[in-house]
């Protein structure tokens, strides 16, 4: 029976210890990769327009949400189910302090005792700032995403409008020029500069304030989609690193734990 005792505990802390070891190395690994990722993203494109990630940002920011809820989860159960359990088992050693178990107990009450003991000193407080932290950031993302969406709609519509007006005015005054001829005829979706969008003199006031909305919406338009590119790059810089070195850390801080009682309570592992 105490020759199953041992080789039970030896293999039980050898497993926790080569998990968090594994789990460790895991971790550094993903660190050292994205350190190393390229330092600048760009999820928006003037010239190559693809469909707004808006709604793909907030998923992502659920997941990492869901994630450090899950993970506090499964901390706080580990700790609670340590402390009922060594509570149990020293309610049955009979003893009036915890700290002092009865060394000649089975083996399984003092491991436990230790083991609550050690794993309550460990801090989750770290990772989870650094999941929230991460989820802030793909929000921000999702917001300015959101607000590009929307200038994105919102100049399509001006551009239309000062091309009809211009057209107008045009057909109504016998102006053929092949800079307003180009313009009326670009796409709505279609990229453009300041200098692309005519002014005729005689035009009048109303086109005047029609086309310096037109460019202010442009250049808040563009303005928008650098901001979104720098968050998107901040995300990887400055979000998920944090989070991989957190959770290399904790995984340390176990590892040391469980490599201590195996030797206390088993003995070196060959």
């Amino acid at each position: 029976m105490t020759f199953y005792n041992y080789t039970y505990t030896t293999l039980f802390f050898y497993r926790l210890y080569r998990l968090w070891k594994v789990m460790s190395t895991c971790h550094q690994k993903q660190l050292q990769t994205i350190t190393k990722a390229k330092s600048h993203v760009h999820i928006l494109d003037l010239e190559n327009r693809k469909k707004s990630s808006s709604k793909t940002t907030l998923r992502l920011e659920k997941v990492f949400l869901k994630w450090g809820m899950c993970f506090n989860n499964f901390i706080n159960i580990q700790k609670a189910f340590l402390k009922n359990l060594n509570s149990w088992l020293l309610r049955h050693t009979q003893q009036e302090v915890e700290e002092s178990v009865d060394t000649k107990a089975p083996p399984i009450f003092r491991i436990c005792n230790e083991w609550y003991h050690a794993i309550d000193k460990i801090s989750e407080t770290e990772v989870s700032e650094a999941i929230s932290s991460f989820a802030s950031i793909l929000h921000q993302l999702y917001e300015k995403l959101e607000e590009e969406k929307a200038l994105k709609v919102k100049v399509k519509s001006l551009l239309k409008y000062y091309q009809h007006k211009l057209q107008l005015f045009c057909n109504q005054n016998g102006i053929n020029s092949h800079q307003s001829t180009s313009f009326i005829n670009m796409k709505a979706s279609e990229n453009f500069d300041e200098d692309e969008v005519p002014l005729l003199r005689e035009s009048g006031e109303i086109i005047g304030i029609l086309r310096k909305t037109l460019v202010e919406q442009k250049k808040r338009h563009k303005q928008v989609i650098r901001h979104v590119n720098d968050i998107a790059s901040s995300c990887l810089q400055k979000g998920l690193p944090p989070i991989f070195e957190a959770l290399g850390n904790f995984c340390l801080e176990n590892l040391k734990i469980y490599e201590q009682l195996r030797l206390q309570n088993t003995g070196p592992h060959e």
